[in-house]
């Protein structure tokens, strides 16, 4: 009888500590009455009510749901994707699902066109303000209704330009900027049908072009393209986001023949495309799983988090061989904000995974970045902080600073050891400007070498400065370092408000 009464209790503390993990899992979100509902778009949209991983419950195209926030969250997988917090009202069967709350992609809802990558918000405002839409209940993905209002974010004109795809599989985007289909063969001619540009609502943020298909299977659609899938890409003007109409007339593209050369090979170093430069403007990654390309523009193993601290290594930009034929930038990493493995590579990124993007100048190739550190000047705003382009102010003391401060070495009288749940304590060597980063084992001794406290506006972690007096593994008596304030013996005697050590 008592080891039953144990398993019953056993089997009662794993469902409360499950459904706890599931409360913690749904509220990393702050729930909020946005007033706004919508539809999942196509059968078999997972709702994600315990982690990122689940694979059911499975929604049925044409169900209810209502957003519960603006903000997006993206998950913790390695496909590093983002996620919107609904509530279903209507699952459209048993009913078995209405009430329940979790995390879907954007991209299977009615939402979708609406997701702003770049500041991961829905468009709440510009929902509410589309007196033209019908009611977003009725609007589904593949409905004609849906596919014009995307097709109209760009009013059609007759520019009288005309132009060819420059390689296979160019996209034609009828529906949303996700479209991977259709793809239109090399040599297909195109009409411009519209002198202006329009950036898309991923991440990336990439400009299109639109353009109506006038030959082949596709014959009279009319969609957006990447400018460089096609022939108008050496007309592009992206500083006034169009293409210059005037210059691409004097083209005839009749009769130009469809065996368009490759771009030529690189056959050096890939490091060295681009030689290597002093700029002294650094700044960070702007999103969680920025691609570092180490080896080719294909590269895609290196993954930078959020707030991974980079070093501009050239004013010039680089366009990659084929694919999508886009811009790229030398950096490298001093800092990358998890074990240090990536800290001191090399490698090409794009310009609108950092926070040099809007000193991109595209028709120059030319990154005009400031010496000095950049910081994520959108992020920056959320946080409260007016930050212009070319002269962001210091952030206040509140918020945190970005470097390392010249604290001037006291004698205290303070010691303390470090004391962490994890083992070890987060901390970077005296001098290193962030790009050294160890851990000091728990029992590790120190004095303390000033009263002030340090906030990293970036990680959002205290930092004291301390001489080691004697550590465990004897690698760092004698070492001035950098420790998380929070994971010593003294951080009760902390004010994190007046960032000083009583």
């Amino acid at each position: 009888m008592r080891r039953l009464l144990i398993i019953l209790g056993l089997a009662i503390t794993a469902t409360l500590a499950n459904a706890q993990t599931c409360k913690s899992f749904i509220d990393q979100v702050y729930t909020e009455k946005t007033g706004i509902k919508g539809k999942v778009t196509f059968d078999g949209g997972t709702l994600k009510m315990c982690n990122f991983e689940d694979t059911a419950p499975n929604l049925k195209k044409g169900t209810e749901i209502e957003l519960l926030s603006p903000k997006m969250i993206k998950d913790n997988t390695s496909w590093n994707l983002s996620h919107i917090k609904v509530k279903v009202i209507d699952d459209k069967g048993t009913g078995a699902m209405n009430g329940k709350i979790g995390y879907m992609y954007p991209a299977s809802t009615s939402f979708s066109s609406y997701a702003d990558y770049t500041t991961e918000k829905i468009l709440v405002k510009k929902i509410k303000e589309d007196e033209d839409m019908p009611p977003i209940m009725d609007i589904a993905l593949d409905s004609p209704i849906a596919s014009a209002d995307f097709l109209d974010q760009l009013p059609t004109e007759h520019t009288g330009v005309k132009g060819i795809v420059t390689f296979d599989g160019g996209t034609l985007k009828t529906a949303s900027f996700n479209d991977v289909s259709p793809s239109l063969e090399k040599g297909t001619r195109l009409e411009l049908i519209s002198p202006r540009m329009l950036k898309d609502n991923t991440y990336i943020a990439l400009h299109h072009v639109k353009v109506k298909v006038l030959e082949g299977p596709y014959k009279g659609e009319i969609g957006y393209m990447y400018p460089s899938s096609t022939s108008f890409s050496k007309y592009t003007d992206y500083d006034n986001t169009r293409i210059k109409v005037e210059d691409a007339l004097d083209v005839d593209v009749e009769d130009a023949p469809f065996d368009i050369p490759p771009p030529p090979s690189y056959t050096g170093n890939f490091l060295d495309r681009l030689k290597t430069e002093k700029t002294g403007a650094t700044g960070i990654v702007t999103f969680d799983g920025g691609t570092l390309k180490i080896t080719s523009f294909d590269d895609s193993k290196t993954h930078l988090v959020y707030g991974a601290k980079i070093e501009l290594l050239s004013r010039d930009m680089v366009k990659e061989d084929g694919g999508w034929n886009l811009y790229h930038i030398k950096v490298k990493v001093t800092d990358d904000l998890a074990d240090g493995r990536h800290n001191g590579k090399v490698g090409y990124m794009y310009p609108a995974s950092t926070s040099f993007v809007s000193f991109a100048n595209y028709s120059e190739e030319k990154m005009e970045a400031p010496k000095g550190f950049s910081p994520d000047l959108e992020k920056d705003k959320d946080n409260g902080n007016n930050y212009d382009a070319l002269n962001a102010p210091d952030p206040t003391p509140a918020d945190g600073s970005y470097e390392l401060p010249s604290f001037t070495n006291e004698k205290t009288g303070i010691t303390g050891t470090i004391n962490s749940g994890l083992g070890d304590a987060y901390a970077y060597a005296d001098g290193s400007d962030w790009s050294k980063e160890v851990y000091l084992k728990t029992g590790t001794k120190f004095e303390l070498l000033s009263k002030k406290v340090f906030k990293d506006a970036i990680t959002k972690y205290f930092f004291i400065k301390i001489k080691v007096t004697s550590d465990p593994g004897k690698n760092f008596t004698g070492k001035i370092m950098w420790v998380n304030l929070d994971e010593t013996s003294i951080s009760d005697r902390a004010n994190k408000t007046d960032l000083t050590i009583k």
